[in-house]
């Protein structure tokens, strides 16, 4: 039998470093940081928790904050997609679905140079516009031509802030930014909005329909304003030389107002032009 003999190099004999995937590979030096784990490491780095582990020579998972780490063979993952941020909420335009506006009937423009700016309102005056004919055809033809009179007057436009016609529809006539003409004068015009009912009301009843949307709209108003409803009246209960808006819609403001009576104080007393 041949007995061979394996004889040693000089000095002891060392172990093979166990593997270890990626070892040799250029690394990423990473400073730990406090809530760092070899698991969001591994997740970041795209390198195994037992490269790490092993490359650190790591006996625990536990990572001191401060300790330098070498990642072998890591890469730096792309950040995560930042969302775009998410456009501010957009303010709902203020609803006008309960009136027509002024573009869905005039045929003229404000004539801004006979304007004055409206005060912020305090009070409200309710008018009729004294003819049944106002009734005999669709406001929006017959509001041009009340348009037309107030401009030959040398209004800057038609005299009322919002009109109601025969079916309780509202229609907005001139702007609220432009003082009215309805009151007598420019004193009784500051600040007050102008509201005409189309129709006679002195010898037609109020329809149940009218008298709701009137209600409505004034409602509205006056919230929207803080106008205390002591400040709401007809025509004549500040001018007594006229029977606007008439004794049927003169008892519809009423019972609208709880039986409030009329001012003690009138509109001033005057003739000039309203403009």
């Amino acid at each position: 039998m041949l007995l061979v003999a394996i004889i040693g190099c000089r000095g002891s004999p060392t172990a093979a470093p166990p593997y270890a995937p990626g070892a040799g590979l250029p690394g990423i030096s990473h400073v730990v940081a406090a809530g760092d784990t070899l698991t969001n490491l591994s997740a970041r780095y795209g390198v195994s928790v037992e490269v790490i582990a092993a490359a650190n020579r790591l006996r625990s998972h536990v990572l001191v904050p401060g300790a330098i780490l070498n990642i072998p063979g890591g890469r730096v993952a792309p950040p995560p997609p930042v969302a775009a941020p998410a456009p501010p909420p957009q303010q709902p335009a203020a609803s006008t679905a309960w009136f027509k506006p002024r573009s869905a009937w005039a045929t003229a423009r404000v004539i801004t140079s006979l304007a004055k700016p409206m005060e912020r309102p305090y009070r409200i005056t309710v008018h009729h516009s004294g003819s049944r004919d106002d009734l005999n055809e669709p406001a929006d033809r017959r509001l041009p031509k009340i348009e037309r009179v107030h401009q030959a007057q040398q209004w800057a436009c038609i005299g009322y802030h919002f009109i109601l016609d025969g079916s309780g529809q509202v229609w907005e006539g001139r702007p609220l930014v432009w003082q009215g003409a309805h009151a007598h004068g420019d004193e009784n015009n500051r600040g007050n909005i102008g509201v005409c009912v189309l129709g006679d009301y002195e010898v037609a009843r109020v329809p149940p329909a009218l008298s709701a949307a009137l209600h409505q709209l004034l409602d509205r108003l006056c919230s929207e304003y803080s106008i205390d409803k002591s400040q709401v009246h007809g025509h004549r209960d500040l001018w007594s030389s006229t029977d606007c808006p008439g004794r049927f819609l003169s008892r519809d403001l009423r019972a609208w107002s709880g039986g409030l009576p009329a001012p003690a104080s009138p509109l001033v007393q005057t003739r000039a032009l309203e403009r």
